[in-house]
């Protein structure tokens, strides 16, 4: 057997003997609370700046009064900083956890998801921000 036939098995049986790629990195959107994953999978509106982890929880709270079954409580929220998406660097992070997410409900949208992003930054790219 030649060299290069030997190169060429060896080769296609790693190729073969590899079949799904796998990352020991956390998953896309694996920061995300749960609440947003529901809304993102229930076909709700969210806002794509949720999705990008790069600040720390605010510390903060708010209270709210709350009416159940006719008994009042007060109840403790956690603020969120809203941040606001001003480049595509940063919308293109977001979209891909968006994805990753529906994709996982809906893994047939992935391509029209993947062309959509395409279309967005061809877009962006030509408008220079």
């Amino acid at each position: 057997m030649s060299r290069v036939n030997q190169a060429t098995e060896t080769s296609s049986e790693a190729t073969t003997s590899e079949s799904q790629f796998s990352s020991v990195a956390a998953p896309l959107g694996s920061s995300v609370s749960a609440k947003i994953k529901n809304k993102i999978r229930g076909n709700e509106f969210i806002e794509l700046g949720l999705l990008l982890n790069v600040q720390p929880p605010d510390e903060s709270y708010s209270f709210k009064l709350q009416n159940s079954e006719g008994q009042k409580t007060l109840a403790i929220i956690p603020n969120q900083k809203k941040l606001w998406i001003s480049n595509i660097e940063q919308w293109t992070s977001a979209f891909l956890v968006f994805a990753a997410i529906y994709c996982e409900k809906s893994p047939s949208e992935t391509p029209s998801l993947m062309k959509y992003m395409f279309i967005v930054r061809e877009l962006g790219s030509r408008s220079g921000n």
